[in-house]
């Protein structure tokens, strides 16, 4: 137990994903707009997450594809489909309790979702290559 303690002081939080967007993609807006604007601010997390794991996903699929082995490429696919059924499910459990048509909901919704996407970035950054 004791060993995995750092570990889990070093781990991002959903605010700490936030934090960095207000001070990134985020901070003209807010700037300009206030604190109204962190709405907004989520969906750009969203896409901007998005646009991020599918370059790394394409770039690891590469590193697979050239150390030509069928079985690893399979595994790794089967792997992100496991991974993406996780962060739906872990955003419903995230929004649930929330009126579904709420500014609210939505907010939760791409929050979670942004968050995951760059926990599953830095995953697939510190996997180690093949031979």
């Amino acid at each position: 137990f004791f060993l995995l303690f750092p570990f889990f002081l070093n781990a991002k939080t959903t605010d700490d994903y936030l934090n960095e967007s207000k001070m990134g993609i985020c901070k003209k807006m807010i700037e300009q707009e206030g604190e109204i604007s962190v709405y907004e601010c989520a969906y750009l997390m969203v896409k901007e997450s998005d646009k991020k794991l599918n370059k790394r996903l394409s770039e690891r699929t590469l590193e697979l594809v050239k150390i030509n082995d069928n079985d690893i490429i399979k595994a790794f696919k089967k792997h992100q489909r496991s991974w993406e059924r996780y962060k739906k499910d872990r955003c419903t459990y995230v929004t649930s309790g929330t009126e579904k048509d709420s500014a609210a909901y939505q907010f939760h919704l791409n929050l979670c979702n942004a968050t995951e996407n760059y926990r599953r970035i830095e995953t697939l950054e510190d996997e180690p290559g093949f031979p």
